[in-house]
């Protein structure tokens, strides 16, 4: 018989209802997997078991309710730090930040608890959410990166310590550690998904995302976060269809400049993969997003050090050396951005948003390599997020399916993309997708 931690977040939540499981049992499970496992893969920042058996058994009344309110009763989350728990210390991964309590919820946290879910702990994350190596390893290598910044969300999801979590994606902080760790990792639109009670990065650029093992999971938590916040000035709000169905893509768009980016093994994995949908009826379009990616990756890195500069500026002045290295350098460069560079890269922005909204009149999707290569085995970086940014800084959604491993044994992602607000398709698409091509190869056995 399989453990409760093998079990993905609709199981359990269809268990609980039946009255075949119990939240607590299902709770104990999981913790004991992370006891096992934590001190050789450092999950967590903030983690008290009782107060994870507390929120288990607080969900115990809901049992026998409306079961379409709560679908996802007693389902263990692992939540990044940088979100606020009004129950648990929100450091951002930052020494300034230590001892930090909020004494409200995220909107997400608040949305999730009304889900039925159980908040497990807090995951690490790079500190401020940047690229800062974290403490976490890679459970497939313990010498490559795990990526970041939402480094604990994916190394979590990976080696079951929960089945589903929350992350954030200011360049690729979702995408990219869900493909180094070989899970599927989910950035919806810019706005879909409320970013109140979250330290804020880049205020034109964070977005909320979510790990899981298995698509339908993250179907279940996107449908419970894509709601309007009318605390959130950026939030947009969607109708939600209620069922993701499995759909094939009838056309699929792939760009030549950025496959020519990626090693020979990731571009081989990639082309083999375009052969098949081309064998299985499936017509492939060459597009070009009219904007280089070299000039997308610099617009973006200049939005990014402004905004964050301007975000913390005044702390930054008298704390300074309190800040990790990486993201003292960016906080710097954005101080003497010159704020005409800042609105061209912005009007660089909008023509590729425009290009590219007007490439999907010709294609379902759009699709790339996660990532230039397998997870670097490199401790001191958290990957290249070349190949996350410009669907970030374009605000479509995307996610990555892991669909290969590498001769090293390490996980290769494929990276789907649709436009903006089409979310619901595009976790069609991808259910489709990872029925069909996904690679479901765990990094060890529990």
């Amino acid at each position: 018989m399989s453990e409760l931690y093998e079990l993905s977040a609709k199981t359990i939540a269809e268990l609980i209802k039946k009255k075949k499981l119990k939240p607590i049992e299902v709770m104990e499970s999981f913790i004991g997997l992370s006891n096992k496992l934590d001190d050789k893969l450092r999950v967590w920042e903030t983690f008290d078991p009782e107060l994870a058996k507390s929120n288990s058994k607080s969900v115990e009344n809901l049992i026998g309710q409306n079961s379409d309110n709560y679908s996802l009763l007693g389902v263990p989350i692992g939540i990044k730090d940088i979100i606020y728990t009004k129950d648990q210390l929100t450091t951002f991964g930052s020494k300034i930040y230590s001892k930090f309590k909020p004494n409200y919820d995220a909107t997400v946290v608040a949305l999730l608890k009304d889900a039925g879910s159980a908040i497990m702990g807090k995951t690490v994350t790079t500190e401020f959410a940047y690229m800062d190596p974290p403490p976490t390893v890679n459970p497939w290598d313990s010498e490559c990166t795990p990526g970041g910044s939402s480094s604990g969300s994916a190394v979590g999801v990976a080696s079951g310590m929960f089945p589903v979590a929350l992350g954030t994606q200011t360049a690729g902080s979702v995408v990219r550690p869900a493909s180094y760790n070989g899970v599927v990792g989910f950035k919806p639109t810019f706005g879909l998904i409320s970013r109140y009670g979250i330290m804020p990065f880049a205020w034109s650029l964070d977005t909320v995302g979510i790990f899981g093992r298995w698509l339908d999971d993250i179907v279940i938590v996107f449908d419970k976060l894509a709601k309007y916040d009318k605390k959130d000035p950026s939030s947009v709000g969607i109708t939600s269809p209620g069922e993701v169905l499995k759909i094939k893509p009838k056309k699929i768009g792939i760009m030549p400049e950025l496959i020519g980016m990626a090693d020979n093994e990731t571009k081989n994995n990639f082309l083999k993969l375009i052969n098949r949908f081309e064998q299985d009826g499936i017509l492939i379009n060459e597009i070009n997003s009219g904007v280089s990616i070299e000039d997308i990756l610099q617009a973006h890195k200049t939005v990014m050090s402004s905004e964050v500069a301007s975000l913390h500026q005044a702390i930054y002045k008298s704390q300074c050396n309190n800040y990790g290295e990486n993201i003292r350098n960016l906080i710097e460069t954005g101080m003497v951005t010159p704020s005409v560079h800042y609105i061209k890269s912005q009007r660089l922005r909008s023509k590729f948003v425009f290009s590219i909204k007007n490439q999907f009149s010709g294609v379902d999707v759009i699709l790339t390599p996660t990532t230039p290569r397998p997870a670097p085995r490199d401790l001191n970086s958290t990957g290249d997020p070349a190949f996350q940014i410009p669907w970030t800084t374009g605000g479509f959604p995307s996610v990555t399916i892991p669909t290969s491993i590498s001769k090293d044994r390490l996980p290769i992602g494929t990276q789907i993309i649709s436009n903006q607000f089409d979310d619901w398709l595009l976790l069609s698409y991808s259910k489709w997708f990872q029925e069909e091509y996904g690679d479901n190869t765990r990094p060890f056995k529990n």
